[in-house]
């Protein structure tokens, strides 16, 4: 990322995903949303009901939209569900 900060003449492919969540608890959809935000490159930008969406700034490198939660849902639905 800062690589592409530094150097704006880069080629970037923004885009936006939607990723679907299984969990149910408010809390937990907030907790995953702000987990995502963490990669590098990705920037949770909504959050509506059971769908987040998800900025990536390098899209076309993305093979795995669902990849995008990580490990992370997971543990979020073992510890509020």
């Amino acid at each position: 990322m800062a690589r592409i900060v530094i150097t704006p003449s880069l080629p970037i492919s923004p885009k936006i995903y939607e990723v679907k969540t299984e969990l149910k608890s408010n809390i937990a959809k907030a907790l995953l949303a702000n987990s995502i935000t963490l990669t590098p490159g990705t920037i949770s930008v909504d959050l509506d009901e059971d769908t987040i969406y998800i900025h990536v700034v390098e899209g076309e490198k993305v093979d795995d939209v669902e990849g995008l939660k990580g490990p992370f849902e997971k543990i979020l639905k073992e510890a509020f569900e």
